[in-house]
C-alpha cells in the first residue's frame, strides 16, 4: 500500500504496511489521555483538520511512526493496496 502525490519537481511517496480505516472518532476520549502533549489533529497526508465526531484512520508506515489519516486518504491507501500484486 502506498500514497503518492506530485510535488514540484518530484513525486513524494510513502509506503504503508497496513491501514485501519475506522480507528476511532476524533473526540475528547482521544484528546484527554495525551495530557501534556498536543495530540495530532490533522491528517498526515492531506492536512485535513479533524472535527469532533469525525472518524480517523490509523496507518502503519513501512519505517517510522504510525500516522492518522482522514477517511478519503485512507480509502485511497486501501485502494492502492488492492491494485498491487
Amino acid at each position: 500500500m502506498k500514497l503518492s502525490r506530485e510535488v514540484p519537481r518530484h513525486i513524494h511517496t510513502v509506503i504503508f504496511k497496513w491501514c485501519k480505516p475506522d480507528f476511532m472518532p476524533y473526540c475528547e476520549k482521544y484528546r484527554k489521555p495525551m495530557s501534556g502533549a498536543k495530540p495530532p489533529n490533522t491528517c498526515f497526508w492531506c492536512g485535513h483538520k479533524f472535527k469532533d465526531g469525525e472518524m480517523m484512520a490509523f496507518a502503519r508506515r513501512d519505517t517510522g511512526v504510525n500516522k492518522l489519516l482522514c477517511q478519503s486518504c485512507a480509502a485511497e491507501l486501501v485502494a492502492s493496496g488492492k491494485e498491487s500484486p
